[in-house]
């Protein structure tokens, strides 16, 4: 069992032989480029559906689309724009490249994005990611709050890094994650494709269709997608439903309508963190390490049940209005429901040697949802030899609603010894011998917190790029303004039973609705071609903010908005006709004004003393490294990695290390397509991710000096994968693909971010059937 001061794996065995595998995989991947001539081609061949494309510059045309490659992005300047052209650091996957290396997740997606850190896997949502070192906001189509990304819907990830605020609205000073969706395709298609595993009864089966409903007019798509997997931990499970349909109608070659469509189910047995092993003598009580015994359990039981149920709508509308002149308008609306059964435990999950943990039953259920607008209007105009391009910007979030409920038994008179007390109903669970109680949903009924949001968001931008000596030097200068208005922000907590005669709660209410807060932040930005696109020069410093939905306890105001300021610079190129894409960055973000716990204040002190005062500083530097390379048609090759120094600076006593910041990242991949001999059809691959050490507690020390809670440091992780296919047709329409994968090819053993043991070793086999 281990005990000490960090997280370093149970030491099991790491097979060579797999990792030989993969390393010779490169090497022969490698070896094989080196015969072919040079081509910019680098497409599988079961994809061959072209895009519906009404106007390019809001678009990322699929000329630019290379397999792997894509030259262009919409998330650097809200339009479709060369990445060579803007001046900040700018990344994307493509859904080629998340299919052939099954990045299913998020966590899977961000291992391969320089700066990135991946958070955790099969959460059914976006747990601890960070871009610099802070946490980012996920968007989708440019929209925040909306669905879940799901790998089926979604065409391209893009990522843009630094503090973007003046783009998108509220962003983390580290950058954005955009999610760019599927559209109709102008030729008919159809693919149905199944993967499966022996391994955590992985299993994964999607139906896509696509193509003209009317000749040149409209234009449909449908999905159905399943997903099921397990784990190690006890009793975890974790499936997917999706359900998603489109249609773009083309009005005439200068307008579009398109409609969408989206629905996910996500049902689950999350569990819960491996217990922190506890000390009590000497005193005091102290956590001291990982009870490594009970790596595997569930401390939930089996009858934790967590449901999510996302819908959502979507009409797009673009229009060109004269060559010059081009608009589009969005509209997007949401809902999300969750609700969650499960244990609360009094002390966390610590637990004493060979003890009990003792626990009450709660039932949690959330409702949020919102109405979201954008509009854009570009206008592109010369003057004398310079070219211009304006940009008009508008979004608003209306009624932004989250309300969530957390229920707990009602209090009643138990026998404790031979004491008659007035107390909720509590559980003692042994987990070297567990005994789950099933509690139904009608005995938990006593509201325990009650937190009721509706925000409203309004942001404004005015863009303006400069295309200047010749196109050689290109400017970008961006403002935005903000209001977030807070409807209503209230927060209810009923926490103790006043006696054994009153079975009403102590009741504390917070409530900041009214208020509001307003942002000014802009972007300033340039780039300038050395020699061409393969070789330019950029440099850009942006400002932004996070809004808080905090209350102030003790002012019983809106905790105010959170602000950064960065500066990014380097250089990039586009080779090859936009077969090779690199980037070098150097970066320095300072994060301000971020809300820390007032040494003053206590629940007996005067009146309007503010709970939080805004001395908090987060600071981070470092550099980044994207190189991807359509080498030919057959070898594809990238790689990347960063140094982040991520450190909070303010207040001093809380100087540290940025918790979930590794120092130390970076990751490389290939495919190889043979195309002709005794190996036509068949192609290979590999990758490998490695993130650095990085604090995911910094302990807690009481006022003796005493550390009553171990500071934890996970320890650095290396992942290799590959894979081998081969695609074969029948007939004359047939496409059919076989591919085995092998995920965690050394059954790395390691925490995720839930501090949860993450998946081993997988064999995965997909087909995939296309006409």
């Amino acid at each position: 069992m281990k005990t000490a001061n960090s997280v370093n794996p149970m030491p099991l065995p790491r097979p060579s032989l797999a990792r030989w595998f993969a390393l010779a995989t490169l090497a022969t991947a490698t070896a094989f480029a080196q015969q072919t001539p040079a081509s910019t081609s680098a497409e599988s061949p079961i994809v061959t559906s072209e895009e519906v494309i009404t106007l390019p510059e809001f678009t990322v045309t699929s000329e630019a689309d290379q397999g792997y490659v894509v030259a262009d992005a919409i998330s650097g300047s809200r339009a479709g724009t060369k990445i060579v052209e803007t001046p900040f650091s700018v990344q994307s996957l493509t859904n080629e490249f998340m299919n052939d290396f099954q990045l299913f997740e998020m966590a899977d997606q961000l291992r391969f994005i320089a700066g990135a850190f991946s958070g955790a896997e099969d959460t059914g949502t976006n747990n601890g990611k960070t871009l610099r070192g802070f946490s980012p906001p996920v968007l989708r189509d440019g929209f925040s709050g909306a669905n879940p990304p799901n790998r089926s819907t979604v065409d391209r990830v893009e990522v843009i890094r630094g503090p973007v605020s003046a783009l998108y609205g509220a962003s983390g000073p580290g950058g954005l994650i955009n999610y760019v969706s599927k559209r109709g395709k102008r030729k008919p298609a159809y693919t149905a494709t199944g993967t499966f595993s022996g391994d955590y009864g992985f299993k994964r089966y999607s139906f896509e269709a696509t193509g003209p409903v009317i000749k040149d007019k409209l234009f449909y798509y449908g999905i159905y997608t399943h997903d099921y997997t397990e784990s190690d931990l006890e009793y975890f499970f974790n499936k997917k439903d999706l359900y998603a349909a489109g249609f773009t109608y083309q009005l005439s070659k200068n307008t579009s309508i398109t409609i969408s469509w989206e629905k996910q189910t996500i049902t689950s047995n999350q569990g819960d963190t491996i217990p922190i092993l506890q000390v009590t003598t000497p005193a005091p009580t102290r956590s001291v390490g990982i009870y490594w015994d009970l790596a595997t359990y569930n401390i939930m039981g089996p009858y934790n049940i967590l449901e999510r149920d996302f819908e959502s709508g979507n009409v797009l509308v673009e229009h060109r209005f004269t060559d010059q002149l081009i608009g589009r308008f969005n509209l997007q609306t949401y809902d999300k429901d969750f609700v969650e059964n499960q244990y609360r435990y009094g002390s966390g999950n610590a637990l004493v040697e060979n003890g009990t943990m003792t626990a009450e039953a709660f039932r949690q259920d959330q409702d949020s949802g919102a109405n979201l607008a954008q509009a854009d209007l570009r206008y592109n105009f010369i003057t004398g030899s310079v070219k211009h391009t304006l940009l008009f910007a508008g979004d608003a979030t209306l009624d932004n609603r989250v309300r969530n409920i957390t229920y707990v038994a009602p209090p009643v008179n138990m026998l404790v010894g031979t004491t008659t007390v007035f107390r909720r109903p509590t559980y003692v669970i042994n987990p070297f011998a567990p005994v789950w109680p099933q509690i139904p949903d009608s005995a938990i009924t006593q509201v325990f917190q009650d937190s009721d949001r509706s925000v409203n968001n309004y942001g404004a931008f005015f863009g303006h790029r400069m295309f200047l000596m010749k196109d050689k030097l290109i400017t970008l200068a961006g403002l935005r303004y903000d209001r977030v208005e807070n409807e209503k922000l209230k927060t209810l907590a009923a926490t103790a039973v006043v006696s054994a005669n009153n079975m009403t709660p102590v009741v504390t209410t917070n409530d900041g609705s009214g208020s509001s807060e307003e942002s000014l932040t802009y972007t300033l930005g340039a780039n300038y071609k050395i020699r061409g696109d393969g070789l330019v020069a950029f440099v850009n410093h942006s400002t932004g903010f996070e809004p808080t939905v905090s209350i102030d306890a003790g002012t019983l105001g809106v905790v105010p908005n959170e602000s950064s300021r960065g500066i990014d610079a380097g250089f990039k190129g586009s080779l090859f006709n936009d077969s090779l894409l690199w980037t070098a960055s150097i970066f320095e973000i300072t994060k301000e004004d971020v809300a820390i716990s007032n040494p003053e204040y206590n629940t007996a002190a005067l009146p309007g003393t503010p709970q939080f005062i805004l001395g908090g500083e987060e600071h981070a530097k470092g550099y980044e490294l994207d190189f991807r390379w359509n080498v030919n048609k057959n070898f594809y090759f990238q790689a990347g990695g960063s140094f982040i120094d991520a450190v909070v600076t303010e207040p001093v006593a809380s100087r540290d290390r940025m918790a979930k910041a590794p120092r130390y990242s970076g990751y490389a991949a290939t495919r190889y397509v043979f195309r002709e001999g005794i190996l036509d059809g068949w192609r290979v691959g590999a990758s490998l991710s490695y993130t650095g050490d990085y604090l995911y507690n910094r302990g807690t020390v009481n006022a003796n000096g005493i550390q009553t809670r171990f500071r934890q440091i996970h320890p650095a992780v290396t992942l290799y994968n590959a894979f081998v296919g081969y695609n074969f047709r029948t007939g004359k329409k047939w496409r059919h693909s076989v591919q085995v994968n092998m995920q965690n090819i050394t059954d790395e053993y390691y925490l995720q971010d839930t501090f949860r043991l993450a998946r081993g070793r997988e064999t995965r086999l997909t087909y995939t059937i296309a006409y």
